[in-house]
């Protein structure tokens, strides 16, 4: 089966675009066969004139408001041909052994699978070490680096990075756009990939390193309150209505002039027919 590797990026300091060209090359240079289409959503393109992007599928949509990560990876996906999709933070790396079973995997049997069970957040100084050596720290004994359990963060199926077959992403109808800004968007999908099919994995004994780069204070975002309002709403809904929100969901999704003002849409249109 073909492989299509989904990501969606909003530039915002140079660690994060340092990232984000690491995980890029890993991929390229890992995967040689795999098509990665790359969504860079901002009110004007930032990476088009950077050699990250002159190896892959590069598509920018306009977008002047909040980061929107579920909106940016289905315009993604609706742009790529793939039959497995890989879904994939800017600053997740994986073993390419573990990406490749959990490819397998849904192959031969399985709807979905996290390709990790361990995520180990990195250092500043490992990460620089990374960036300019391509070595990847042990496994610690203990957790360092960004304390999540400490921010009341915790690993939910969808989140970093997680495989899927095609047919299953259309079935769940992508990723809620409605979450805008951060938090809550990969629990989300993690909830109806996990409650709308058995056949859904997590690698326990695969291991995945994030990144290191600036946090910003995710949870007072204008959105972050309606982002959990809706998060909450996903966690008391019957599978029947989950199912009948997926279906209204795919009807609508990745539409790449979403966050276009009407003037805006009419000039691009006029130009298109002058």
């Amino acid at each position: 089966m073909t492989v299509s590797v989904l990501l969606s990026y909003r530039g915002s300091d140079h660690y994060r675009l340092a990232n984000l060209e690491k995980v890029v090359r890993h991929l390229l240079q890992t995967f040689p066969d795999w098509e990665i289409v790359f969504v860079e959503q901002d009110e004007e393109s930032t990476l088009s004139a950077y050699a990250v992007v002159d190896d892959v599928k590069y598509v920018f949509v306009s977008n002047p408001g909040s980061f929107n990560k579920s909106w940016g990876m289905n315009v993604a996906y609706k742009h790529s041909t793939g039959e497995i999709l890989v879904i994939i933070d800017g600053d997740i790396i994986v073993l390419k052994d573990d990406l490749q079973r959990a490819i397998n995997a849904c192959e031969k049997e399985l709807d979905a699978v996290r390709p990790y069970g361990q995520l180990i957040d990195m250092t500043l100084e490992e990460t620089e070490n990374y960036l300019q050596s391509g070595d990847l720290p042990d496994a610690p004994k203990k957790a360092h680096g960004y304390d999540r359990a400490h921010a009341d963060e915790s690993l939910c199926m969808a989140g970093g990075i997680f495989v899927l077959r095609r047919d299953y992403f259309e079935y769940v109808g992508g990723m809620d756009e409605r979450f805008s800004g951060w938090g809550g968007e990969d629990d989300a999908m993690s909830i109806k990939l996990q409650a709308l099919s058995s056949k859904v994995a997590i690698a326990k004994n695969a291991v995945a390193w994030h990144l290191w780069h600036p946090r910003q204070d995710c949870y007072r975002h204008d959105g972050y309150q309606q982002n959990l309002r809706l998060l909450k709403q996903y966690k008391s809904i019957g599978k029947d209505d989950l199912l009948l929100l997926c279906q209204q969901d795919f009807k609508s999704i990745g539409n790449a002039e979403k966050f276009l003002d009407t003037k805006t849409r009419q000039k691009s249109t006029e130009k298109i027919n002058d």
